[in-house]
């Protein structure tokens, strides 16, 4: 199958998981876990795009992040999962960050900037410049 130009238009954030014994999370004052602690590009959009690439299409990710550290460093990163960072907009007030803590039985706990806050804080310019480049688009949440 050819290769196709593909435009993604989704969430772009920082996650960061870190692995525990289990729950409920008893109080430690610290706590060390060597190279367990991952920090990672993530985001249904940035995923989608990840995969899409990984099947061998040339995709670009439209989405924004912080014009701070983190932003620069996502969209720094976007090169080494075979997507553009060409739309990625740094135009948000801070870069959209999740950390994920999870057990060994599979429980989950999630926390993240929610998307509501990131739909108020900024406006992106319209897409229709690179969808005209694209085979296919697609808009994730």
């Amino acid at each position: 199958m050819a290769s196709k130009d593909v435009l993604v238009c989704g969430t772009l954030n920082l996650e960061t998981t870190f692995p525990i014994a289990g729950f409920p999370l008893n109080y430690e004052a610290i706590c060390y876990r060597p190279f367990e602690i991952r920090s990672q590009p993530s985001g249904v959009g940035f995923n989608i795009a990840r995969a899409l690439s990984t099947l061998g299409n040339r995709v670009r990710l439209v989405s924004m992040v912080g014009s701070d550290f983190l932003g620069t460093v996502l969209r720094q990163s976007m090169a080494k999962f075979g997507v553009s960072d060409e739309f990625i907009l740094p135009i948000l007030d801070q870069t959209p960050q999740s950390i994920v803590i999870f057990d060994g039985a599979g429980r989950r706990m999630e926390k993240s900037t929610p998307d509501a806050s990131l739909e108020t804080q900024a406006s992106a310019p319209s897409p229709t410049s690179p969808l005209r480049r694209c085979s296919s688009a697609d808009r994730c949440n």
